[in-house]
């Protein structure tokens, strides 16, 4: 595979971005804290989990980040996870 697009990229910290806040007021009920945070292997496997980013192509077509998920996609869930890490490159997020 290729190295990731900028639209994918994007595409994956868009899918954060929907979702941290809840995940981060959450954890802020649950924890009494006032500044929570999510470690990066957290966010990225919320991010490639539960067909996030398929989810939102349905929504918004787009052939080409289409082809290259669907590349993504038929790696091992560990080289996923590897490669995603470009995208989330700070240790924690919050």
């Amino acid at each position: 595979m290729q190295p990731l697009s900028q639209k994918l990229k994007r595409l994956m910290y868009q899918q954060w971005e929907e979702i941290g806040s809840d995940v981060l007021n959450s954890i802020k009920q649950m924890e009494s804290t006032k500044d929570p945070s999510v470690p990066r292997d957290e966010v990225i496997e919320l991010v490639l989990d539960a067909s996030r980013l398929e989810t939102y192509l349905k929504l918004f077509p787009d052939p080409e980040i289409e082809k290259e998920l669907k590349e993504f996609r038929e790696l091992t869930w560990r080289q996923q996870i590897a490669v995603t890490r470009i995208v989330f490159p700070y240790e924690t997020y919050g």
